[in-house]
Formats: structure tokens, C-alpha cells, sequence
């Protein structure tokens, strides 16, 4: 009979008596078990947009995430919405830009976070190196490529574990 691994709920139940024993293994969580606040809420008018496009109306094609090209754009803000990261994330590829940009900037449809599931995806895996509450006005722009470059080079298992550069050479045959 071969070892057996935990449970992923027995892993986690040990991460949370270890931080109320006043240990830091939930530092090393990605999330670090922060709550959100619910939405949908009837009363809920932030980010309302006058005049927008709903993304309803979007081609059905940009849903099989085939062509290069059809991208997703979202915002990272940073502590007291000073500084804003512009993502850009094409839906076929998993190719990612990332670019400080200035303070006014409109986007559709703010807090609809399941309409750019794949842009949510990178600003999560933003926060690993920017964390929420970070100033990004004093983040350095070498430091912004590097995360760029890294999270070009990071295996996605939607890719086959191929990397977003990869998976772009292989899928335009750019690579021979």
C-alpha cells in the first residue's frame, strides 16, 4: 500500500490552526484568504459608464479563444487609485502587455470580473509580484517587464503547460 496524499481541505485546515497559533504558512497562500465583497447588489452603482457597448454583443467566434488578436483589457489600480496598470491579454494565446498608464482611462462594464475571466486570471497573478495597497506609480518600468516576461514564460495548463510564447509560435508556425 503507497503513501496517499491529504485532501486538499485537511491541507488547508492545518494552514489556518497553524496562523491561529500565531504561525505565517497562510503568508505563502496566493490568495492569503481574503474576503470579497458580494456583488450584485441592487444598489450597486459603482463604475456605471454612460453610453457603453454591452460585451453581450461581442462575436460569438471571440468566445472559442481561436484567433490571435482578440484581446481582453482590464485595469490594476493601485493603493489610494493613484497608480493604474493597464493589462492586455490576447484570449487565444494567453499573450500578456502590461503598461503604466495615466489617470484617465474608461473602461466597460467595471466589476464584471466573469466577462474578462482571462484578464482576472493575470491581475491575480500580478498581485503575486504587486501585491493590492502597492503603489504602482513607484514601481519601476524594468520590474513591469520582467513580470511581463515571466508571466509570458509561465506554463498554463489551458496551453497544454505550454507558455503563452510557445503556444504562440506553435499555433502561427512561426516556429521551424
Amino acid at each position: 500500500m503507497g503513501l496517499k496524499c491529504p485532501c486538499e481541505e485537511l491541507i488547508y485546515r492545518h494552514i489556518w490552526e497553524d496562523k491561529r497559533h500565531g504561525g505565517d504558512l497562510y503568508k505563502c497562500l496566493r490568495h492569503k484568504n481574503k474576503k470579497h465583497a458580494s456583488r450584485g447588489r441592487k444598489n450597486d452603482y459603482r463604475g456605471r459608464i454612460v453610453g457603453l457597448v454591452s460585451i453581450d454583443k461581442r462575436p460569438a467566434i471571440v468566445d472559442k479563444k481561436e484567433r490571435f488578436g482578440d484581446l481582453e483589457v482590464d485595469l490594476v489600480i493601485g493603493k489610494d487609485h493613484k497608480g493604474k496598470l493597464l493589462t492586455i491579454n490576447d484570449r487565444a494565446t494567453n499573450q500578456s502587455w502590461i503598461r503604466k498608464i495615466g489617470s484617465k482611462n474608461y473602461f466597460a462594464h467595471p466589476y464584471h470580473s466573469w466577462e474578462r475571466g482571462a484578464n482576472e486570471n493575470m491581475n491575480g497573478l500580478i498581485r503575486q509580484f504587486i501585491p493590492k495597497g502597492a503603489k504602482i506609480e513607484d514601481v519601476d518600468e524594468r520590474y513591469i517587464r520582467w513580470i511581463e516576461n515571466n508571466l509570458n514564460n509561465r506554463p498554463r495548463k489551458r496551453l497544454d503547460y505550454l507558455t503563452p510564447n510557445e503556444y504562440l509560435l506553435k499555433k502561427f508556425n512561426i516556429m521551424r
